[in-house]
């Protein structure tokens, strides 16, 4: 019985000692909407409820990779990265994609280190709505912008890399006329 102890105390410590997941940074995204694909799922949003025309509003897309899963960061080679691709549209001019830090993954058969989102994680783009006619009487008359895009990634688990996946995704934006 106190062999038995011991070894639940050490098995205790070990596990006390072994570093915790990183802890997802939390953002406040409003008017989310959900996509789900084979291995990650989405969630995308927006920085405020409305934007007025010739304003600026952030776009944010929330990866979630599946258990035991990672997606490959930008700028790593040999595998497809993820990357978020708008529509063009005359009503909007998007900024850069903001892409956050990555984690360096070291994968032992293979003898390399690649850069990996493995948590939870957020992309963000900034956008200017075009102050034009158009956009100005859609403001008016409380219509919506709808935003529209892709997310493009390559998942792999400890053992197994998977096909490439592009996934649909959308933001709709309440238009307010007069500037905020």
């Amino acid at each position: 019985m106190r062999i038995l102890f011991l070894l639940v105390l050490a098995s205790a410590s070990v596990l006390a000692q072994t570093p915790s997941a990183k802890p997802a940074v939390t953002v406040d995204i409003r008017n989310g909407a959900s996509v789900r694909g084979k291995y990650v799922a989405l969630l995308a949003g927006t920085s405020e409820d409305h934007v007025s025309p010739g304003g600026t509003i952030t776009l944010m897309l929330r990866a979630t990779p599946g258990q035991k899963m990672h997606v490959y960061a930008p700028g790593q080679q040999g595998y497809t990265p993820v990357a978020l691709t708008l529509q063009k549209d005359a009503a909007y001019r998007a900024r850069p994609v903001v892409y956050p830090a990555s984690t360096l993954f070291e994968f032992a058969p293979l003898n390399e280190k690649v850069k990996v989102y493995d948590a939870p994680f957020t992309l963000t783009q900034v956008v200017t709505i075009a102050a034009t006619a158009e956009v100005k009487r859609r403001a008016a008359a409380g219509e919506a912008l709808m935003i529209k895009g892709a997310f493009s990634y390559q998942a792999c688990d400890d053992t197994i890399c998977y096909r490439p996946e592009k996934l649909a995704v959308e933001w709709t934006i309440k238009l307010a006329s007069g500037r905020d």
